[in-house]
């Protein structure tokens, strides 16, 4: 039940963790060790070659979605849910509990279905017909949020984190300019987040200041990061351009 890694290099221990270390899988060898549907579990995996056979095997196995539900391999599961049944066409998926799972978070109920749904539209005419109980409101129909609430559906936000970044050309054309601090900085005092907010998420979200999320809290965030270091302001980059030398120009674009 354990296993020791020797590196030959020093890393990261937090990279290493919790990039590297997650690419491990754990598999059941007890009962995926085989490499054919009527061949015995075995040591197959214990050298390249065998191992090989197996993941083949295996590769095969899923690959047959109709046969989910029914094959014994998927039996085998470290999970509270087990498969039930399976729809390979509409992907439809029925869960039940795992009675021998021992872990912890044991289910609180007898199984659940999921369904999928081609578009954000069918999914929320879904919850409104009563198909399912549990959805999600898009962004774009955040105005819907009443008519559901009042029809007894209680609503509350998924929080999660989603970064959208925009990157300067370093090396291209603009290097120049991009190559300036005070240029980021200007161009950094021009977003305006509270904004996008408000407007495109309908209030359903939180500022972020860095690659790592401020929400719900963590130690990686930097200090200097708990707080906008550049808030929006338009005179704050005015400021930092004209203390640079940049002066209106010809149709309103700045000259230095």
């Amino acid at each position: 039940y354990q296993f020791v890694v020797h590196l030959k290099k020093a890393y990261n221990p937090n990279w290493f963790t919790g990039n590297q270390l997650t690419w491990i899988y754990p598999l059941p060898q007890q009962a995926w060790d085989k490499t054919c549907a009527t061949c015995a579990v075995g040591h197959n995996a214990s050298t390249p070659a065998g191992a090989l056979k197996v993941f083949n095997f295996l590769y095969q196995s899923s690959s047959a979605v109709s046969t989910y539900a029914t094959n014994p391999l998927w039996k085998t599961v470290d999970g509270p849910w087990v498969m039930k049944a399976y729809n390979a066409t509409t992907y439809h998926t029925v869960l039940a509990a795992n009675p021998r799972y021992t872990g912890p978070g044991k289910p609180k109920l007898a199984g659940y279905q999921i369904y999928s749904f081609s578009s954000d539209t069918a999914e929320l005419d879904a919850v409104r017909s009563g198909t399912v109980d549990f959805g999600y409101i898009p962004y774009s129909d955040a105005g819907q949020i009443s008519y559901f609430k009042s029809s007894g559906y209680n609503v509350e936000p998924w929080s999660y984190f989603y970064n959208d970044a925009m990157e300067f050309g370093y090396t291209g054309p603009w290097k120049a300019l991009v190559g300036q601090l005070y240029i980021r900085q200007a161009l950094q005092h021009l977003v305006d987040q509270p904004l996008y907010i408000k407007q495109t998420m309908h209030g359903y979200g939180l500022p972020d200041y860095g690659i790592a999320p401020a929400y719900p809290g963590s130690k990686y965030v930097a200090p200097a990061l708990r707080t906008n270091p550049y808030p929006y302001s338009v005179a704050a980059a005015t400021k930092l351009l004209t203390s640079h030398g940049w002066a209106k120009g010809a149709n309103g674009i700045d000259v230095c």
